[in-house]
């Protein structure tokens, strides 16, 4: 009796435990929140040494692709911003004589500054830019956006 008593009991916990975790397992995951509306987001980008200043719309992807026309920040670029600016020779000529003494300046929604120093100035095409689209440090990608080409020359810096 004793025998029968102990195997309905481990029986009973185990169907218990069994359905915990299928429940957990078959649940739907919980849907994501929005980010909040009024995060402040970049307005105004300053090339501080050739006081060149861009008023910056807000971009986003189409198609899964980013193809800027205007001078635009990705939107959901968070902690390493994209920011794109038009191509012409001017700019080009600008971009590529950066040095790591130069400074770019984002100015934000609510007015803060934030400023970051110039490391590198690679051209890439954009599946280059996809493999770097996952840093998760704070950043600055100044993009020279050229529509005719699928590369592009690519300012990278830090604060």
């Amino acid at each position: 009796r004793y025998i029968y008593f102990g195997i309905a009991i481990i029986g009973i916990v185990a169907i218990i435990a069994t359905s915990a975790v299928l429940y957990d397992t078959l649940r739907p995951p919980p849907t994501p929140t929005e980010p909040p509306e009024n995060l402040p987001y970049p307005v105004t980008l300053n090339i501080a040494e050739s006081n060149i200043t861009f008023n910056l719309g807000r971009g986003g992807l189409d198609d899964g692709r980013w193809n800027p026309r205007r001078p635009e920040w990705l939107v959901g670029t968070e902690i390493c911003r994209w920011v794109a600016i038009p191509y012409n020779r001017q700019m080009e000529a600008v971009v590529r004589t950066l040095t790591r003494d130069d400074k770019l300046e984002l100015v934000m929604s609510n007015n803060d500054r934030w400023s970051y120093d110039v490391f590198s100035i690679t051209q890439m095409d954009i599946e280059e830019m996809q493999d770097i689209s996952s840093k998760n440090s704070p950043c600055l990608f100044l993009v020279l956006a050229d529509a005719d080409t699928d590369t592009r020359w690519v300012v990278t810096a830090y604060p």
